[in-house]
């Protein structure tokens, strides 16, 4: 419903039929923009602060009827904290355009919006009233909180991280994290950023970083890892291993760089090739003394039982000998294996974009050098599967797909199929909605919640429960083994528990932990809902 009285601005004009005629062609050129402006508009009461007109924008946007705007005022489509303000503001005088700034408005479905307003004082039917146009920001808002949530995450993590992070520009660092500062052994970030980044290089070592460097920032194809050496403040050097990709940084080519102290796996390296060259060396050296020896005993053997004996403590010297190096030789495999798979995650994913990079552009009539670089594509295809495996573990795609529950029952089977614990999980209501954030905080707890009676508890049975009440969720494990002692529930070691309390904090939540003797553990853990997810979830107001 919309008011077809004519508007105006509080003021009087001079009486003439030109005057009047501009009037009402002004008038209702305005009553047009009024009802056909796409945002929501109204003329409100300033006294009594009752909606007097809504055009169409505001009825669809808000839900609600022309009839039933015209029976309400603006602190009916205000949250109730925020009526003082409201209150303040429509006290304070103004004159002409105002921009009255951002509020939160409620739509008759419940939804909280936040609009920006601008406001005009105007004369409507014989009342002083103002004339509002909002504009939705709400999703803007979102965005915007969203982006630096992410922001701080990305901060927390590359500030944090064990390995040293820089960005480069042409050589020059324009970034570094904490790591960073510390591995070149400097007290300030002033040290690090805007000079070149070959000051911190051993200068034998300065033309082929640069080099890589350059390449990389050209997104050049080669090798992305990279050996070499440092000189730090107090002048020590060190050994670094780079692992480089081409970004852009505030609109220009730019590397990021993460390098890792290698210099005492490095030591160590040689250490163990100086120690197998000398047990090769003590290998040969005691072969010949045994071989002559073995000469000597055997034109010896029918007259000397002496020397029978000497050769057999001989050979099982040599048997010994033989053993350990076997030994030594499968240590090493271990080492090898081990530290083949720690560089794999680091290196499969540049080597998937150069070896896309060089697919795209080997010429068509290459066709067997096609061939191979779709065998090799294949192979990493595959290693990513087995990265995928591993990664399911880390974070179920079930949890972003289909949702809290549907990860939860994933979980829960897997579970029991891999400790041989029966579980059961219940859910009340069956339809329970809850955003992504708090469904992922409800799915860590959980696993930490069952990883701790695989690893502690010793039980034959766990009890899970979900259950909205009111406008919160709780979260229930319930296991029948040897129960928790209440000192380790308070011991700050515990960073398990500790993290499950970390988790809740955002929304308020609480985690409780109670373990009796012989009897079992019992982990609860409240969340208030949001009022959307509470409304969706069936919540009583």
């Amino acid at each position: 419903m919309t008011a077809k009285t004519p508007i105006s601005r509080v003021g009087t004009l001079p009486d003439s039929p030109w005057t009047e005629e501009m009037l009402r062609e002004s008038a209702t050129q305005f009553q047009l923009l009024f009802e056909n402006n796409p945002h929501p508009m109204w003329i409100t009461d300033l006294e009594t602060l009752h909606f007097l007109a809504v055009n169409d924008a505001a009825i669809q946007h808000y839900g609600y009827s022309g009839e039933e705007f015209l029976a309400m005022t603006l602190k009916d489509i205000s949250p109730p904290e925020d009526t003082p303000a409201l209150l303040e503001g429509i006290s304070r005088p103004t004159h002409g355009l105002d921009r009255a700034g951002t509020w939160r408005h409620l739509t008759k479905d419940g939804t909280l919006l936040e609009v920006e307003l601008t406001s005009h004082t105007v004369s409507f039917a014989g009342r002083r009233a103002a004339l509002a146009l909002a504009h939705d920001i709400t999703e803007r808002r979102r965005a915007e909180r969203s982006l630096k949530e992410s922001e701080e995450h990305y901060r927390a993590v590359v500030e944090n991280v064990g390995d040293a992070i820089v960005i480069t520009v042409d050589t020059t660092p324009v970034f570094a994290n904490k790591a960073f500062l510390a591995l070149h052994g400097l007290n300030d970030m002033s040290q690090a950023l805007g000079s070149s980044f070959e000051q911190f290089i051993v200068p034998d070592d300065a033309p082929l970083v640069k080099e890589r460097m350059l390449a990389r920032q050209r997104s050049d194809p080669g090798a992305s890892v990279y050996e070499y050496r440092i000189r730090r403040a107090d002048g020590d050097i060190r050994t670094v291993q780079a692992s480089s990709v081409a970004i852009t940084h505030k609109g220009e080519p730019a590397v990021l760089a993460v390098l890792r102290d290698i210099t005492e796996r490095k030591h160590a390296d040689a250490a163990l090739r100086r120690a197998h060259e000398e047990l090769e060396r003590g290998v040969q050296e005691r072969t010949v003394e045994l071989s002559q020896a073995i000469e000597i005993l055997q034109e010896q053997i029918a007259e000397r039982h002496k020397a029978e004996d000497h050769l057999r403590r001989s050979q099982e010297q040599l048997h010994a000998l033989s053993t350990r190096l076997l030994s030594m030789l499968e240590e090493e495999r271990i080492r090898i294996a081990r530290e083949t798979h720690d560089e794999l995650g680091q290196a499969l994913t540049a080597l998937k974009i150069a070896l896309a990079w060089i697919r795209q552009r080997l010429p068509a009539d290459q066709k067997p050098v096609q061939d191979k670089a779709d065998q090799m594509a294949h192979l990493i295809d595959t290693t990513v599967q087995a990265i995928r495996r591993i990664a399911t573990e880390l974070r179920p795609r079930v949890l972003d797909d289909l949702g809290l529950v549907a990860a939860l029952e994933w979980h829960v089977r897997e579970f029991q199929e891999r400790t041989g614990v029966a579980c059961a999980f219940t859910r009340s209501p069956e339809d329970i909605v809850v955003d992504p954030a708090r469904a992922t905080t409800l799915f860590r707890i959980c696993q930490e919640a069952l990883t701790n009676v695989a690893r502690h508890a010793n039980a034959t049975r766990i009890d899970l429960s979900l259950t909205q009440v009111g406008a919160a969720l709780c979260l229930e494990v319930r296991d029948d083994g040897r129960g928790i002692p209440e000192e380790a529930v308070a011991d700050p070691k515990s960073l398990g528990l500790m993290g499950m309390r970390e988790r809740v904090l955002p929304w308020g939540g609480a985690v409780h932990i109670r373990g009796i003797q012989g009897r079992g553990t019992v982990v609860s853990v409240h969340i208030p809902l949001g009022k959307k997810e509470a409304g969706l979830s069936g919540a009583p107001p």
